[in-house]
Formats: structure tokens, sequence, C-alpha cells
């Protein structure tokens, strides 16, 4: 679902005939770019994204080794044997 939405975005800031908003050769008439902000807001999704990929991933790699399983059912049962 993320990357469709980055793919929006990307398409919806695109205006085709238009550059990257970096001034070269003393343009600096706004008609001549495209809008930057899609193109951040993306960039922020990635980050994001894969920031919460990273602690999912460390989270399951703790409770893999506290409890040798991913089995959820296998947790519970250890944590019910354990009084918790």
């Amino acid at each position: 679902m993320d990357t469709a939405v980055y793919l929006f975005l990307a398409l919806k800031g695109y205006i085709r005939g238009r550059v990257a908003p970096i001034i070269t050769d003393g343009v600096t008439s706004a008609e001549k770019y495209i809008n930057p902000i899609p193109s951040g807001l993306v960039l922020t999704g990635i980050v994001v994204s894969v920031s919460v990929t990273a602690l999912m991933l460390a989270l399951t790699i703790r409770l893999y080794k506290r409890y040798h399983t991913l089995d959820i059912d296998e947790i519970s049962k250890l944590l019910k044997k354990e009084g918790m």
C-alpha cells in the first residue's frame, strides 16, 4: 500500500517538460520547475517505512531469542507456564 502511495505522489508531483527545482542558469521562475513537496513526502515516507521495518525486525529477533519460536500460540502457552 505504501509503495502505491509513493508512486501516486511521484506521479502527481511530476510535470512534463519541467525540471528538478535546482536553480541553474539564473532561472528563478516557478513555471520551469516541478513541485518538490511530493518528492519530499515520498522520501520521508520511505524513511519512516524502513525505520518501522527495522524496529519490527529487531522486536521479532528479541522475541525469537527469548521464546525460541515465533508462534503466538506457543508463546501464550509459555507465558501461562511462567505465570504472567
